[in-house]
């Protein structure tokens, strides 16, 4: 087996994510060495890349409360206005939210 060039995590990770998408990386890399003993490298590094984002995907906020408990690495913009919070995710989706009346101020994103 060829020796496995792990690449870097996205920067929008924090260390503990990084490393943990890293690992997927690997994981997924020899698994398809396994799953596809005869297939070129690119196969394996093509199933490795897409095993290892599968934790980029930020899960689907239903509330308000969904929507401001995100860690902020899964968050580009997070802001009340008026009586809306709109959210965007690093994945690129975008939801807008009743805010309660007393809405907290979002993270800084």
């Amino acid at each position: 087996m060829a020796e496995i060039t792990i690449p870097a995590a996205p920067a929008l990770l924090p260390p503990k994510e990084a490393k943990a998408w890293q690992r997927a990386y690997e994981e997924g890399y020899k698994r398809s060495q396994v799953d596809n003993n005869d297939a070129p490298d690119s196969v394996h590094r093509q199933t490795a890349l897409r095993e290892a984002n599968r934790m980029l995907r930020v899960p689907e906020p239903k509330s308000y409360e969904e929507a401001m408990a995100l860690p902020d690495w899964q968050v580009v913009k997070r802001e009340v206005e008026g009586a809306a919070l709109k959210l965007v995710t690093s994945d690129g989706r975008k939801y807008v939210f009743p805010a309660p009346k007393k809405a907290e101020k979002p993270p800084a994103a």
